[in-house]
């Protein structure tokens, strides 16, 4: 939020035409002074913690500075490049009314938003009656009757102190090959996206789903990051009209978050039970028992636990409201489950409908590739999602290249597959097993399995 504040001996306005086609106010006109003018602008990564920053500077400079206690708030377009979309301007302005009302001795008046206007100013010629303000204010929590900056909050107790990489065992998730978690633009992580929100849908029955861009200038990285997404998400308010909202963040799929409403928890738990599904012992719950308070909202962090302790925060719950995401933080707690398992001396995995490549078929050699293809092909045709690694290498050395990227089930073709039409199959969750199967038998096992829920046993604990 961008402001101008002016100590005035008068201001004077008055509505011209409509600026826009049903502007939330109706038109008006006004004579005051003397009096502090607010020209605001409105921008798009604005929320009430932003406007209460901003009534802070605003009273601090009209009752401590000037004396003033004549306030007028005035729209005003000209100072930003990234406005807000004109129902969240309008909301916060309101809110910034009342946010300045609150103190009982101001006379505060709001000029109409969406109206061009004529207007003139008569400024004071004072040093400080010409003054000017950004305003982005860090998120504060309250913890057990005190109030704290976020970047201090794992010093406080009110989250818990995680590392700044989710590891398992010593081994580090960025020296995984199957996802690069901290790049916007990655292709694996682009496809998780879409098939967790996809399941997220599915899962939950709503054929209703209401999409909604917010700016966000925080990236993946840490859990403090993955906290101040969630914050900033319940700081925008998330719909509660009993429909799965889809929040994209920066422009960056690893960034996108869910809202479901309160009704939908043993939805949102049976989504994170389909993700995490060999967690056995680990759990998500709450953290800590109290609630957290930011701007006067309550809630509860939810995060990823495992026997190595607390991990990234993987959403929160507030009021009427269950908040999965930040995805990047999700991704994160499947991978760290499936690593942590892995230290065990046991093949890690993702559900088959988490990943996305289903099937890798290897031919044997050259002329089988053909034959692949047809399979891959009839695969598609059902919706799964098929590579082929033909030639040059090895067969072992592409059965590893589908290994490294973890891909579910790998096929197999040679010269008597092509003569019986059939694929020899390994699936990753059946260590050191194959089996052979008819081309129909492979497309009905993947296509039901990817049209199920996945694995249960992980507990969802502390939602109702």
């Amino acid at each position: 939020m961008r402001i101008l504040l002016f100590h005035a001996d008068m201001l004077e306005y008055e509505t011209t035409r409509k600026a826009l086609r049903n502007p939330p106010d109706p038109p008006g006109k006004y004579t005051g002074g003397p009096l502090v003018a607010v020209f605001v602008s409105v921008e798009e990564d604005d929320s009430p913690l932003t406007v209460e920053a901003a009534a802070g500077e605003i009273l601090k400079y009209s009752l401590d500075t000037v004396k003033e206690d004549n306030i007028v708030i005035y729209p005003y377009a000209h100072l930003s490049s990234r406005l807000a979309r004109p129902e969240k301007a309008h909301r916060l302005l309101v809110l910034l009314e009342e946010e300045l009302n609150k103190t009982g001795s101001l006379k505060v008046h709001r000029a109409p938003f969406g109206w061009y206007k004529k207007f003139t100013i008569k400024v004071k010629g004072h040093p400080l009656s010409e003054l000017s303000r950004t305003i982005k204010p860090e998120p504060t929590i309250e913890y057990e009757g005190s109030k704290y900056p976020l970047s201090e909050a794992p010093k406080t107790g009110a989250i818990p102190s995680l590392p700044g990489r989710v590891t398992a065992s010593g081994l580090l998730l960025e020296k995984l090959e199957l996802f690069n978690v901290l790049s916007c633009s990655s292709w694996w992580l682009d496809q998780f996206s879409s098939r967790l929100e996809s399941r997220i849908i599915a899962v939950t029955g709503r054929d209703r789903v209401k999409h909604e861009l917010l700016r966000s200038d925080h990236r993946p990285g840490s859990p403090l990051d993955a906290l101040r997404a969630i914050i900033e998400l319940l700081q925008a308010g998330p719909g509660r009209s009993g429909q799965v909202t889809v929040y994209r963040l920066a422009g960056c799929p690893s960034q996108t978050m869910y809202s479901l409403p309160i009704d939908g928890s043993g939805e949102a738990r049976s989504v994170l039970d389909a993700i995490l599904h060999r967690a056995g012992s680990d759990s998500l719950r709450t953290y800590p028992e109290g609630e957290l308070r930011v701007s006067g909202q309550s809630f509860k962090i939810l995060y990823y636990e495992n026997s190595s302790g607390p991990q990234t925060p993987i959403g929160a719950v507030s009021g009427e409201t269950v908040i999965l995401g930040p995805l990047w933080a999700i991704l994160y707690a499947v991978l760290d489950s499936e690593v942590s398992i892995a230290s065990r001396g046991v093949t890690p995995y993702l559900p088959l409908w988490l990943h996305p490549v289903s099937v890798a078929l290897i031919p044997a050699k050259t002329g089988q590739a053909e034959y692949a293809g047809i399979i891959a092909y009839e695969l598609a045709r059902h919706g799964v999602t098929t590579v082929v690694l033909e030639p040059p290498g090895s067969i072992g050395q592409r059965i590893r290249q589908a290994a490294k990227y973890w891909i579910p089930m790998t096929g197999v073709v040679g010269p008597r597959e092509v003569s019986t039409g059939t694929v020899t199959i390994r699936k990753r969750w059946k260590e050191g097993e194959q089996e052979v199967l008819a081309v129909s038998e492979l497309v009905e096992q993947v296509s039901s399995q990817l049209a199920s829920t996945g694995g249960v046993g992980l507990r969802l604990r502390s939602l109702p």
